[in-house]
C-alpha cells in the first residue's frame, strides 16, 4: 500500500509559483495581442476618416490609406501570440491533469515529486516537475478535452458567436471550486469578525494574529481558480481574435472586418 506524502503549504506554494506561471503568461499575452489589434483598428479608423475628408488628394490619399503589407505583419504577430496563448493553456492543463493523476492513481509518482520539491532548490523545481510528467489516461484526457474546447472555440468564432463559451466549459472545475471557496471565505470572514470582537472585549489579541496565516491557503486557492478560469477564457477568446484578424465579416461595420481588408 502506497501512503501518499501530504504536501505542506510551502510545497504547494513552490508548485503553484511554477504551475500558475502558465495561465498568468497566457492571460498577459492575450491582453497584449488584444491591445495590438485595438491599436491597429484605431489607426485604420483614423486613416479612413482622414481619407473620407480629403477626396481631392486622389492617389496620394489612396497610397496612405492602403497598407496591406503592414497589416499582414501585424496579423502574423497577433496569430503567433494567439497560438502561444493556446499552447500555454494546453501546457497548463497538461500539468493539471498530471497533478490529478498523481493524487488519484499514481501516488508513488506524486510522492517523488513532493520529495523533489522539498529536497531541491528553486532552480531545480522546474526540472523536477518536468521529470514527473507523464501522458497517462487522465492527463491525456484532460489535454484532449482542452484541444476539443479550443477547436470548438474556433468554430464558434467562425460562426460569429462567443468563443469564450468553450472556455467556460473547460474552466468548470475552477468555477465550482471557486464558488465553494467564496462561500468558505465568507464563513471565515464572519468567524474572523467574531474573533476580533471577542479579542477587543478581552483585550487579548494573541489569537487574532493567527487569522492571516490561516486565510493564506484560501486566498491562494481562490487566486489559482481565478487564473485557471482566466487562462481558459483567454485561450478560447483568442480564437475569436485570430478569426477576426484574418476573416472578413460580410456586411459588418469597419470594426467587424478583418485586419487585412483595408477599404479601397
Amino acid at each position: 500500500m502506497n501512503i501518499p506524502t501530504i504536501p505542506s503549504l510551502d510545497d504547494l506554494v513552490k508548485l503553484g509559483l511554477v504551475t500558475l506561471g502558465f495561465p498568468a503568461w497566457a492571460i498577459a499575452i492575450f491582453v497584449m495581442a488584444h491591445t495590438i489589434k485595438g491599436w491597429l483598428d484605431s489607426l485604420r479608423s483614423i486613416s479612413r476618416t482622414v481619407s473620407d475628408g480629403m477626396h481631392g488628394l486622389g492617389h496620394a490619399v489612396n497610397a496612405v490609406k492602403e497598407v496591406p503589407s503592414g497589416a499582414r505583419i501585424v496579423a502574423v504577430v497577433i496569430t503567433v501570440m494567439v497560438w502561444i496563448v493556446q499552447g500555454l493553456l494546453i501546457g497548463f492543463m497538461y500539468l493539471v491533469g498530471n497533478y490529478v493523476s498523481m493524487a488519484a492513481t499514481d501516488r508513488p509518482r506524486g510522492n517523488r515529486l513532493i520529495e523533489a520539491v522539498r529536497d531541491g532548490g528553486a532552480g531545480s523545481l522546474p526540472s523536477a516537475i518536468w521529470d514527473s510528467l507523464k501522458l497517462d489516461p487522465i492527463s491525456g484526457g484532460v489535454v484532449a478535452v482542452t484541444v476539443i474546447c479550443i477547436v470548438a472555440s474556433y468554430q464558434q468564432a467562425v460562426r460569429h458567436k462567443d468563443p469564450s463559451a468553450a472556455g467556460a466549459v473547460l474552466a468548470l472545475p475552477a468555477i465550482v471550486i471557486g464558488w465553494m471557496g467564496l462561500w468558505a471565505a465568507g464563513f471565515f470572514a464572519v468567524l474572523a469578525l467574531i474573533a476580533v470582537a471577542i479579542s477587543a472585549m478581552n483585550g487579548d489579541w494573541s489569537q487574532t494574529s493567527k487569522l492571516l496565516p490561516a486565510a493564506l491557503p484560501m486566498i491562494g486557492g481562490l487566486a489559482a481558480c481565478g487564473l485557471y478560469y482566466g487562462a481558459a477564457v483567454a485561450g478560447t477568446s483568442a480564437s475569436g481574435l485570430f478569426v477576426s484578424t484574418w476573416q472578413p465579416r460580410a456586411g459588418g461595420s469597419s470594426s467587424e472586418r478583418g485586419l487585412l481588408l483595408w477599404r479601397r
